[in-house]
């Protein structure tokens, strides 16, 4: 299985830096729960991002993950995307 690469949020702000600027994006952080059976309950951090009217949420699910160093979804109103890579 090939590496991908890891995108950190400050990346993706840097991706949509322009339309934060524009004002056509905005975003904000939630702290969520996530419990593991080898690690316990720890905080994560949510991204939320709001493009006009319409949300999208990236949601972390875990760290202990097999085949990958954790996992990532994509979830709106049309429902969620694991890896949108593979759409």
């Amino acid at each position: 299985m090939a590496s991908r690469p890891q995108l950190s949020s400050w990346q993706i702000l840097g991706f949509l830096r322009e339309y934060i600027k524009a004002g056509t994006i905005s975003y904000g952080f939630t702290e969520i729960e996530l419990n593991e059976p080898d690690i316990g309950i720890y905080l994560a951090k949510r991204m939320d991002i709001k493009i006009g009217r319409q949300s999208v949420s990236l949601v972390p699910l875990g760290t202990m993950l097999i085949g990958c160093k954790g996992r990532v979804d994509a979830q709106g109103p049309a429902g969620s995307c694991t890896d949108p890579s593979r759409e």
